[in-house]
Parts: C-alpha cells; structure tokens; sequence
C-alpha cells in the first residue's frame, strides 16, 4: 500500500527530476525538428545515393515517420510529468510554492532556503511535509 508519505517522497524526486525532464523535451524538439527535415526531402541528395530505387526512399520515408511517432510519444511523455507537477505545485500559496521550488527543483542548499524564508532547516522540512502531504 503507498503511504502518504511514499507519495510525498516521489514527488520531491520528480521536483528534482524537473531540469532533467525540460531538458529531454528540448532534446525531442530538436530530434523531431531534424526528423521534419528528412521528411521533407531538404537538401540535394548526394551522388552515390542517388542510384537506390524509389522502394528504398519509401522505407526511408516510413522508417522517418515511425521515428517521428516515437519522438513525439517520448517528449509528451515529459510534458506530462512537467504538468502534473504544475498542477500539483499550483495548489500551493506562492509563498510555499517558492520555498519547494527553490529546494528541489532550482537545487539551491538548504541552508540557504531556510534563511532565505526565515526559519530554521528542521521547520522548513516539517513545513514542506505538511504542504505534501496537503496537496497530494
């Protein structure tokens, strides 16, 4: 059975994910981006490719598109997971939205966040417990 807090703990490493997930969305945009260019045929073909027959430039053409399927399946999967995180977080007042962004999604070190919102790091991580455990 998942505790509340297996809950809580899961998404503290998504939050700590994030950066990871962002950063796959922008490597799927430039993959589907190049995947678009060999569908379109840009560029001049070069002179020893030129003699394969039109059924090798069909395969090719349908290999790109099952390509393309699988990129844009991959890189919905992370917007996915990045907003549910969104909605999750946004539950939250911006004051105590900010206090677990900066913790764990923008990684900055606890004792820096604790000073920063005014208390101490055992309340800090108490407080960040009771949000969790409120919103999820």
């Amino acid at each position: 059975m998942i505790t509340q807090k297996d809950k809580a703990e899961q998404f503290k490493r998504d939050l700590r994910s994030r950066q990871f997930y962002e950063g796959m969305v922008r490597e799927y945009d430039l993959k589907l981006e190049e995947i678009s260019i060999h569908l379109q045929g840009v560029g001049s073909p070069r002179t020893d490719v030129v003699r394969k027959t039109s059924h090798h430039r069909q395969n090719n053409f349908v290999y790109w598109l099952m390509e393309e399927e699988t990129c844009i399946k991959e890189r919905r999967n992370y917007c996915d997971r990045i907003a549910r995180m969104d909605e999750t977080l946004a539950k939250l007042e911006d004051e105590e939205r900010d206090l677990i962004v900066d913790l764990y999604v923008k990684n900055k070190r606890h004792e820096n966040v604790a000073d920063e919102h005014h208390m101490n790091r055992q309340n800090m991580y108490k407080k960040i417990d009771k949000m969790l455990f409120r919103i999820l």
